[in-house]
């Protein structure tokens, strides 16, 4: 009896120090002889010491892990016993029955969430939990209450607080089975659905009741109420709306409303992520798939999905999952031919046109979609009339509904600054703009990821609490990358380091400022990027740092488009972005011009660097100079047939002094220095030359790479009005400070 007495006690021992050991990095010893004996060591080489003193053998892989399963073991024992001690004397709340297949427990919390997560305390200890980060499939928990069960998936997150890392459950709601009355829709062109049950009073507006009832709104904001009703009504529809405008909402709220299943299309990880986040603390029933969905977890969507009373209304999927997957696809068409597929949500549209053409073509195999004779609703914040004629065509939307809101972000304040000469004199210019918003939350954009690591180090070197992503495809780890975004997004860092990879996603409203080293491929991507700024509607900045060398960047990713109209629209678009950065007139109009909005009466109200400016930009005209222009690209082309803007430039300014220029013997043409008397510098002249590309007086043209020539380039030709110009028909003007 003594002897049973001991080792009960050294049991109890041992239960009482395991989850400290566990936290110290200590493991137990799986040896029979010491079992039960109560005593920790270091993982490792304090158990490799032991083993060798006490047992006179060497520990092997096979000890190691022993000694973890063991640890686990005695921790979920451990927290098992302290938390029903607990219990016992818990006075608040309701008593819930929560089952797995590892633990049952009665456990009292004041909701049912509450109750899965102290159960995922004991699991975590008993190491049953994945980190919510690693992808690997969640801990399933069934929370038993008096009117409803509550399935839950189980996970552990790290959370950090005061430079100390400790765990915390994260808990998903997967089924609810609960008693509540359905209420029909008053819309009877919407499929006869029904509402979300969402209570049980008499509901006068469905689309009122669920605002409130669902997303504790009590009103819409101008102009939403119409949109989500052309929605609702089942009409195909396009809408346009700037970063922070709410269409999330748009189309969600009225998927609620019907019986079905809405499927919601994103082009990133961290869209999908964010989306499903701010569904799950609304308690709304949706799910994410992607290529990083673990198959447990795939089959168990399916099989939902594949049900004739699913219950997940919206499924939010990459294009990739949903186009190269066959089971998906055909799930999805199976929920078409059941009745279940309320509508098909293409959100951030605008990727179809960017990313399909250049990096994604998959998002072009979304023509698919028409298959399915289904509602379509394209969103984005950021389209070009030519980029949504595009996608309407694209998707065969037909006559659909278009709502186009303004995409002016009116408390963005937006400055172009010039870039130093060196790449240690640009890095020091971001970390100087950023000091000077210190302790603020902010977004630092590069072109490449060599700067992305450097801008970071940089700023850590300077007190700044800053973390960087890049993406996978690049290199960085997907768990690291997406725990580095989780932690700026919680606020425990305070400025993100990021290449484009971080756009679309980044929902954080308390951004004040984002920085950009070296400008964007064009106006849309720059205005998606600058308006995770101030979505809070409070005042916020967007600088960019520009130089015309920024150019030959993306001159290389468009020589790789095999597409060649897609290509010369790239060309485009590239020139709308330098033109944004080189203008001497309101940022503001630039950007919204280039968005199709008229702007003849708009007030910036000196919320660009431009209209603060005390120096007044003055009018140039310039219609001899560019007749002269034209007259030297005709003649340097009987010589250089592809000529490239600065050879151009130094052609008309008479500057012999270029390589180009003495080996082509182009100092020997008669149209040589025709522009000597226009006053330009070199800079001057290359925006003037840029100027009439945009006039479509000169065109520029992008050569791709080859097998006779090295790298891609971009050259100058007479363009469509040139020799209107020579006329001197055509009015041509700069503005100069």
């Amino acid at each position: 009896m003594a002897a049973c007495g001991e080792n009960v006690g050294k049991e109890r021992k041992n239960m009482d120090s395991a989850c400290r050991a566990s936290r110290e990095g200590r493991v137990p010893c799986p040896h029979k002889d010491c079992l039960g004996n109560g005593e920790f060591y270091v993982s490792g080489a304090g158990l490799d010491v032991h083993y060798r003193a006490r047992h006179g053998s060497k520990p092997d892989g096979n000890t190691e892990k022993a000694a973890e399963k063991m640890l686990h073991r005695l921790c979920f024992a451990e927290m098992k016993e302290k938390l029903l001690e607990i219990e016992a004397s818990e006075q608040a709340g309701e008593e819930y029955t929560v089952t797995s297949v590892a633990l049952t427990a009665k456990i009292t919390a004041t909701r049912p969430e509450q109750a899965a997560k102290k159960a995922g305390i004991i699991l975590h200890a008993g190491g049953f939990l994945h980190s919510f980060s690693s992808a690997q499939p969640p801990y399933p928990v069934s929370v038993q209450g008096k009117n409803k069960e509550v399935h839950y998936d189980l996970w552990y997150i790290l959370k950090v607080q005061d430079n100390m890392r400790f765990p915390a459950i994260f808990c998903k709601p997967t089924y609810v089975k609960m008693s509540l009355e359905k209420h029909q829709s008053q819309d009877a062109t919407a499929n006869n659905s029904t509402c979300l049950p969402i209570g049980e009073t008499d509901i006068e507006d469905p689309l009122e009741e669920c605002l409130n009832k669902v997303f504790n709104l009590q009103s819409f904001r101008p102009g939403q109420k119409d949109i989500i009703n052309a929605i609702h009504t089942g009409e195909n529809t396009f809408l346009v709306m700037p970063t922070g405008g709410g269409k999330t909402l748009c189309f969600t709220l009225p998927a609620l409303l019907r019986k079905g299943v809405a499927v919601v299309i994103v082009p990133l990880l961290a869209l999908g992520t964010d989306i499903l986040r701010r569904y799950e603390e609304k308690r709304i029933p949706a799910v994410f798939l992607s290529h990083l969905t673990a198959e447990v977890t795939l089959n168990t969507v399916i099989h939902d999905l594949n049900s004739n009373t699913p219950k997940t209304k919206l499924l939010i999927i990459t294009p990739e999952s949903l186009v190269n997957k066959p089971v998906v696809w055909g799930c999805v068409v199976g929920l078409k031919e059941r009745g279940l597929l309320e509508m098909v949500v293409v959100d951030e549209a605008h990727c179809m046109d960017q990313m399909g053409h250049e990096f994604r073509p998959t998002y072009l195999q979304l023509s698919k979609l028409a298959e399915l004779k289904t509602q379509i609703v394209a969103c984005t914040a950021t389209a070009t009339p030519t980029t949504k004629q595009f996608i309407m065509t694209h998707l065969q939307m037909g006559e659909c509904r278009t709502f186009h809101n303004s995409v002016d972000r009116r408390n963005i304040q937006y400055s172009v600054r010039l870039k130093g000469k060196t790449r240690e004199a640009c890095h020091g210019q971001v970390c100087e703009a950023v000091l000077d918003h210190k302790e603020q939350c902010g977004i630092v954009y590069c072109q490449t990821v060599s700067d992305v690591k450097d801008i970071h180090y940089h700023l850590q070197e300077n007190g700044i609490k800053t973390v960087k992503y890049h993406g996978t495809g690049t290199g960085q780890n997907e768990q690291v990358g997406r725990q580095s975004l989780l932690d700026w997004q919680r606020g425990l860092k305070d400025v993100l380091v990021a290449t484009k990879a971080a756009g679309a996603g980044i929902d954080k409203p308390d951004v004040r400022f984002v920085v950009h080293l070296g400008c964007p491929s064009s106006v849309p991507d720059y205005l998606q990027e600058s308006g995770r700024a101030g979505r809070d509607g409070r005042l916020a900045e967007a600088i960019l740092f520009y130089s015309p060398k920024d150019k030959a960047l993306h001159v290389t990713r468009i020589g790789a488009i095999e597409e060649e109209t897609y290509r010369a629209g790239a060309v485009r678009r590239l020139a709308d972005v330098i033109n944004f950065c080189e203008t001497e007139l309101c940022r503001r109009k630039v950007l919204l011009e280039a968005f199709g909005e008229d702007t003849t009466s708009y007030n910036c109200n000196k919320t660009c660097d431009n209209c603060l400016s005390l120096t007044v930009a003055r009018e140039v005209v310039l219609t001899t100079e560019a007749a002269n222009m034209v007259r030297c690209i005709s003649a340097i082309r009987h010589t250089v047939p592809q000529p490239s803007s600065s050879l151009l430039a130094r052609v008309f300014l008479g500057l012999g002094t270029g390589q180009a220029v003495k080996k082509q013997k182009l100092d020997e043409l008669p149209e040589f220095g025709l522009g000597k008397n226009s006053g330009f510098n070199l800079k001057i002249c290359e925006r003037f030359i840029r100027a009439m590309t945009r006039a479509e007086i000169l065109e520029e043209v992008l050569v791709p790479k080859s097998t006779t020539q090295k790298f891609a380039s971009l050259h100058i030709l007479p363009g469509r009005m040139a020799e209107s110009t020579i006329r001197n028909e055509v009015h041509v003007t700069l503005f100069i400070r």
